[in-house]
């Protein structure tokens, strides 16, 4: 996996960052890029490659990125640790705040969201957290249970 930071310049006096057009610590990526084009070309290797979209057209691609990407779990989870943890800022600590409605409601939203979520990624055909795979946990209850 490649990471590509352009370096910037900080000025403090306006406040903003401005980018430097010489894309120095992106050279590796781009000369990889580079040789990898040019062995393609010369094997002519992708000459005969089909992209998805190519095979599926936009509406089949887009049914099927949506499904695999597994957009309702990732709203969900997103919904749960928002409405969780958005309240617990909102409070602050306060014991007054914790009584009204605007810190109990999304609370409540949140925690009920959470067998939801698990229901939906039981049931999906690509599932975010895969329950298959689960961690088996007893053996780190033990390890902490044992410790001195």
């Amino acid at each position: 996996m490649w990471a590509v930071i352009y370096p910037g310049t900080y000025l403090p006096s306006q406040s903003k960052v401005i980018s430097n057009s010489k894309p120095v610590s992106a050279l590796p990526l781009i000369i990889a890029l580079f040789i990898a084009h040019r062995r393609a070309r010369k094997t002519s290797g992708l000459a005969d490659y089909k992209t998805p979209y190519q095979m599926l057209g936009f509406r089949r691609l887009s049914t099927s990125l949506f499904w695999q990407l597994d957009v309702v779990g990732v709203i969900l989870l997103t919904a749960v640790f928002a409405l969780i943890l958005v309240p617990l800022t909102i409070a602050g600590g306060v014991k007054t705040k914790w009584k009204t409605a605007h810190v109990i409601a999304p609370l409540v939203v949140g925690v009920l969201c959470i067998p939801v979520f698990i229901l939906w990624e039981k049931k999906c055909r690509h599932p975010m957290v895969p329950f298959k795979v689960r961690i088996n946990l007893y053996p780190m209850f033990i390890s902490l249970t044992t410790s001195n």
